[in-house]
């Protein structure tokens, strides 16, 4: 008899093992951040890279970790762009930087993504009364 519970003893730790494995093979993810930086308007851009199609979700955060904008999780599939906006070009500039929660692979070179800033202002000379137009436009990796 104690031969019979040792065997389902340990028959149900091999299917527990088994389950647990299956489970953390689902979680797989990772989680991409750009540098911070002040703009007007934030667009974060991520590309899947990757064979398969992942689910991408983007988020714009504030200087004291505030959520400024956030995407759904977006099914991306390969060789496609999931992208999130937050502000205009014409806004005060502020700070913020990019958050991509990738699921579906824990390997981060399946996906290229950027932090794309813009910001449209004037300004003036000092010995003048005439403003001047500028356009700034930054570029961010995110590792």
């Amino acid at each position: 008899m104690t031969h019979i519970r040792m065997m389902l003893a340990t028959a149900g730790i091999f299917l527990a093992t088994g389950v647990i494995d299956a489970a953390r093979a689902d979680d797989r993810s990772v989680t991409l951040y750009t540098g911070i930086i002040g703009s007007g308007v934030f667009h974060c851009n991520a590309v899947n890279v990757s064979r398969e199609t992942l689910l991408i979700t983007i988020s714009v955060i504030g200087p004291e970790g505030e959520v400024l904008a956030a995407s759904d999780p977006m099914p991306t599939p390969s060789g496609m762009e999931a992208s999130e906006d937050f502000g205009t070009t014409t806004r005060a500039s502020s700070d913020a930087y990019c958050k991509f929660v990738v699921s579906g692979t824990s390997n981060r070179d399946d996906v290229r993504a950027v932090l794309n800033a813009n910001r449209a202002s004037t300004f003036t000379l000092p010995d003048s009364t005439t403003p001047i137009p500028f356009y700034v436009s930054r570029i961010v990796e995110a590792h």
